[in-house]
């Protein structure tokens, strides 16, 4: 489970200040799937961060399964994000000389697993985007479409349980996109897994079991 209580992240640059989240309050339920809707700089990638453990909170408390995230330094956030937490970004965030087999590995040799493992979970997860066939091929001899599902593989090679998006579907066309949306909700139904996505598209964001929205750093409901 997620809990944010009272929730505040200040950005300053000199003697300016910028509150991008303002005393956000927000429970997620371990296995649901949550869009997370706003406009440009209201600050819902500044919560998808802070969610993934990739900004520390300037004041408020956050709970991740029950354990204290708040103050803690960004060394720890780091080890807690490793083993909690799969990132997929809307530029995919590929490495263009490592083939879609190589890039899926990533998380594993971070993780120290022995190849033959690596191997199967791997080839396992390939064939679970549909794109096996692709393994050799590099990121650039690929379609926007394929380069997520490899990002998606990556993700779920690590086999972590919180999945957080940010415009998966973004740069990909209609179609593409609510293929990708499919698949995201396939794994939610499937593993269990808890999926929190970013998105400024309102067809893509009703297909998730609650809509959280966000203006000026605070969460607002309708």
């Amino acid at each position: 489970m997620i809990e944010l209580k009272n929730v505040s992240k200040i950005y300053k640059n000199g003697n300016e200040c910028t509150k991008a989240a303002d005393e956000i309050n927000l429970v997620i339920n371990e296995g649901e799937f949550i869009a997370i809707m706003g406009s440009s700089g209201s600050g819902k990638s500044t919560l998808l961060n802070i969610i993934g453990c990739m900004d520390e909170i300037t004041s408020g408390e956050y709970f991740l399964n029950n354990i204290p995230i708040h103050g803690k330094k960004m060394q720890k956030l780091h080890k807690i994000r490793r083993e909690n937490i799969s990132f997929v970004f809307q530029n995919f965030a590929l490495m263009n000389h490592y083939s879609v087999y190589e890039n899926v590995e990533i998380p594993l040799i971070a993780q120290n697993i022995k190849k033959k493992e690596r191997k199967r979970i791997i080839e396992e997860k390939l064939k679970l985007l549909g794109i096996d066939e692709l393994k050799g091929k590099l990121p650039t001899q690929i379609s926007g479409g394929q380069q997520q599902r490899c990002a998606i593989a990556r993700a779920l090679a690590a086999d972590n349980n919180i999945i957080l998006a940010d415009e998966p579907t973004g740069a990909l066309d209609k179609r593409t996109g609510l293929e990708i949306m499919d698949i995201l909700i396939s794994i939610n139904r499937t593993q269990k897994k808890t999926v929190i996505i970013v998105t400024h598209d309102e067809k893509i964001a009703e297909k998730a079991d609650r809509i959280i929205r966000i203006e000026d750093g605070r969460i607002y409901r309708k």
